[in-house]
């Protein structure tokens, strides 16, 4: 699983990183969702 932000790319690759405006409770949400999606992934049979 991958988690990522808003990123510019251009033909030498990622040209900016656009930070998104989240409040530290929207990020902490933001890591557990991630965590719980890893979670499930990993009790997957594949």
């Amino acid at each position: 699983m991958a988690l990522s932000v808003p990123t510019i790319v251009g033909k030498n690759g990622i040209e900016e990183i656009l930070e998104l405006p989240l409040s530290e409770q929207e990020k902490i949400k933001l890591k557990d969702s991630a965590n719980i999606m890893k979670d499930i992934i990993n009790k997957l049979d594949l």
